[in-house]
């Protein structure tokens, strides 16, 4: 895809959703070989965060795939599919998270491949008609990043083998047992298994955590 055609259709998908965790376009120009968009003001993202810190926080964590989480399954009940979902496209404000680039969004489920090798479910990668769930696993591999400071996995080199190691993650890393459910459910190798977004935010994880963040304040 071209630069062009991937901001048009950035343009044109987030014209069409509207939600308190999705970047807001206000405005865009054009120019014979460019297009420039005004979008509402972010501080930082997710991955200059972790570049600084390493791992984050648990809660912080929680609260990050709760939202970004609230701003998928919109989307996904409007039909479109991110396709890119990763720490450079989730933005940071002091009060905000948002998720950014819809540059190769979609409201058709295809076998388009396109996104960033290390977020790409494996049914892209296999060119196998793909859905929804792509954003799950690319969440997954998200929350897996946030909590060791390491990518889940690092994009296949040469032929993709179905269910080969590829798609196993450091089982040397442990987990409580409610990380570790959130991480098989998005993390599934067959689409039909893998959890939607509104999976995850039912979670007894994102529950648990709420739960002690009151108990806190309180």
């Amino acid at each position: 895809m071209d630069e062009q055609f991937i901001a048009n259709r950035k343009v044109l998908n987030m014209k069409k959703v509207s939600h308190k965790n999705l970047i807001q376009i206000y405005n865009y120009f054009k120019s014979p070989d460019r297009v420039y968009l005004v979008m509402e003001m972010m501080s930082t993202t997710l991955a200059s965060v972790m570049e600084s810190t390493g791992e984050i926080e648990e809660y912080d964590a929680s609260r990050i795939m709760k939202e970004i989480g609230d701003g998928l399954a919109y989307c996904h009940r409007k039909k479109l599919i991110h396709r890119d979902c990763k720490p450079e496209n989730i933005l940071i404000s002091e009060r905000d998270l948002k998720l950014g680039d819809f540059g190769v969004s979609t409201f058709e489920e295809g076998g388009t491949v396109c996104g960033t090798s290390a977020f790409m479910a494996p049914e892209m990668f296999l060119g196998e008609s793909h859905s929804f769930v792509v954003d799950s696993w690319a969440m997954g591999c998200v929350l897996y990043e946030m909590l060791t400071a390491k990518r889940a996995f690092n994009g296949p080199v040469g032929r993709v083998e179905k269910k080969g190691d590829r798609w196993k993650i450091d089982t040397k890393i442990s987990f409580s047992p409610d990380i570790s459910e959130v991480l098989a459910g998005l993390l599934q190798f067959k689409p039909k298994y893998r959890w939607n977004m509104q999976q995850l935010l039912s979670s007894n994880w994102l529950f648990a955590q709420d739960e002690k963040r009151e108990q806190e304040i309180t």
